[in-house]
């Protein structure tokens, strides 16, 4: 079965993983409101699909996948970075959080998820979305600005070799 559902939907993760449905949507960027500090527009979409599943142990699951583009801000040059984003999550679902195996018990190619009759499928979104960036985004070597990175341009610039003094430049400059 496939639906289309409005993002601000909820659902009973174990229901929708035993009935084996199925959520094909986009989502607005604007909408993802705990990435705004990471994003340098909020402009675009990502594509998503939703689907639960059993498992060959018939253990009910969950599979999210994201596409789409973010502009995030250059570490190095702080202009805007286009990030590709493909990510794939597959969750086990359990009952209770002490259902999830200890770490060293557990298998690293199997993630966890505690079933809810409420899940917020956004905040399912936005928390894979969270994981899936990187930690420092910049651009390739070479393809910054014209100039390079601000930093390195205050650096050559600059005649001060405090610190302090290169700091202000960069204020200044932002």
């Amino acid at each position: 079965m496939t639906a289309s559902a409005n993002i601000t939907a909820t659902i009973n993760s174990l229901e929708f993983a035993r009935k084996r449905l199925e959520i094909h949507d986009t989502i607005a960027v604007f909408r993802l409101t705990r990435l705004g500090d990471l994003l340098a527009s909020q402009e675009g979409e990502l594509s998503y699909t939703l689907s639960g599943f059993l498992d060959e142990q018939s253990k009910p699951g969950l599979r999210l996948a994201v596409s789409g583009e973010l502009v995030l801000s250059c570490q190095r040059c702080l202009g805007p970075y286009a990030c590709a984003v493909d990510a794939v999550s597959q969750f086990e679902l359990v009952a209770r959080e002490e259902d999830i195996p200890l770490p060293e018990d557990e298998d690293d190619e199997r993630d966890f998820m505690v079933a809810s009759a409420n899940m917020s499928v956004q905040d399912l979104i936005e928390d894979e979305l969270l994981l899936a960036l990187p930690l420092a985004p910049r651009h390739d070597d070479g393809q910054c600005g014209e100039d390079g990175s601000a930093i390195e341009k205050i650096l050559r610039e600059s005649n001060s070799p405090s610190p302090f003094a290169l700091l202000e430049q960069l204020k200044r400059r932002g």
